[in-house]
């Protein structure tokens, strides 16, 4: 009853987990509830027998037990992990906020120099770029000067207070922000927004159930 009405009062977090691990497939359940009988076990054990196997009865009970433990298991976990990425996107986005105006302004310029190298092309437009193409300027040249020399060639010459950006990066958002690793963050919204089909998924298929799951909700 406490997984089907999937009350947070009666079970934690592990708990809930706990029993994902040992809830047996449908076959394992036939073969349990098949040889837990008193004639193949001691006089000492048959409470535990007995316990057992009103144990199993009740999970027989509860059409799709797994899947409803694992909603149950979301659940208890949702505020937590939605609390964690509010956290990390707030991070990100005060930092954006805060971002260096020197910094930003050579950001711009090699958006300029891109398009004009890629002038004639379809990428000779573009309104961004991918930060790890940064990576890329040391290796492209034209075996006489690398785009990054002639970058800072470029800004030294016309905008020299441009090359101590990174003393504007000291902040302590923008500190937090760096350690932040954005795949991970993606796999923590990824799994949130499986989570949340999962659930919409097996509450459709409760309503099929009948009186049984009427209180999974």
């Amino acid at each position: 009853e406490s997984v089907l009405a999937l009350d947070d009062s009666a079970l934690d977090v592990d708990q809930v987990d706990n029993l994902i691990k040992i809830c047996p497939t449908k076959e394992e359940m036939n073969i349990i509830m098949g040889k837990l009988t008193f004639d193949t076990v001691h006089d000492f054990m048959a409470a535990f027998c007995v316990s057992l196997q009103q144990f199993f009865m009740e999970l027989m009970r509860v059409p799709r037990a797994e899947s409803k433990l694992r909603v149950f298991s979301f659940k208890l976990k949702f505020n937590a992990q939605v609390s964690e990425v509010r956290e990390s996107l707030n991070i990100i986005n005060l930092s954006a906020e805060q971002a260096s105006y020197l910094l930003s302004t050579v950001m711009k310029t090699v958006l300029s120099l891109g398009n004009a190298l890629n002038q004639g092309t379809h990428r000779g437009d573009a309104t961004g770029f991918r930060l790890d193409s940064l990576l890329k300027l040391p290796d492209s040249n034209d075996h006489r000067m690398s785009l990054m020399n002639y970058l800072c060639k470029a800004l030294a010459d016309k905008q020299p207070e441009l090359l101590n950006f990174s003393k504007d990066l000291g902040s302590l958002q923008l500190m937090h922000a760096s350690k932040l690793i954005v795949r991970s963050l993606e796999g923590d919204m990824h799994a949130i927004q499986t989570g949340l089909n999962y659930v919409v998924s097996e509450k459709k298929k409760a309503k099929k159930d009948g009186p049984v799951s009427r209180n999974f909700r």
